[in-house]
């Protein structure tokens, strides 16, 4: 048996698209007709709860910069790298570390923690805060 899984952040972000959307629709096709219902607002839990997952992967290749373009250095506190190329394709250089972002949504390598930028495309690399 094959497993799933779900990213339920990327779900509840779509649900509500989806109820935005009728209600516009709602608005515009029949303003009147449809009595407008309130749901209760979906709670999330607290995105530091997310668990991170320490790995040991090799990531010196991976060409990280800092914003303006400049090559990120070991003290530089944020960094990002392009997740794809220009054909779509993941670049190779970081293609172990997509595929365990894919898996884990947060990835502490080192003293660098590693994450998917909400749109998917950059990978995002900060300093670990002290683990507790």
């Amino acid at each position: 048996m094959s497993e799933i899984t779900v990213d339920t952040e990327k779900a509840l972000r779509a649900l509500e698209k989806v109820d935005k959307a009728m209600a516009e629709l709602r608005a515009v096709l029949a303003p009147g007709v449809f009595k407008e219902v309130t749901r209760k607002q979906r709670t999330q839990p607290p995105k530091d709860t997310t668990e991170i997952m320490d790995l040991d992967l090799n990531v010196s290749q991976i060409p990280f910069k800092v914003k303006g373009g400049a090559a990120a250095s070991d003290s530089d506190g944020f960094a990002f790298t392009f997740l794809r190329d220009r054909d779509g394709e993941i670049w190779r250089s970081s293609a172990e570390l997509a595929s365990a972002l894919e898996q884990y949504s947060k990835i502490r390598i080192g003293k660098f923690t590693y994450q998917l930028s909400k749109d998917g495309v950059f990978i995002q690399r900060v300093i670990s805060k002290e683990r507790s």
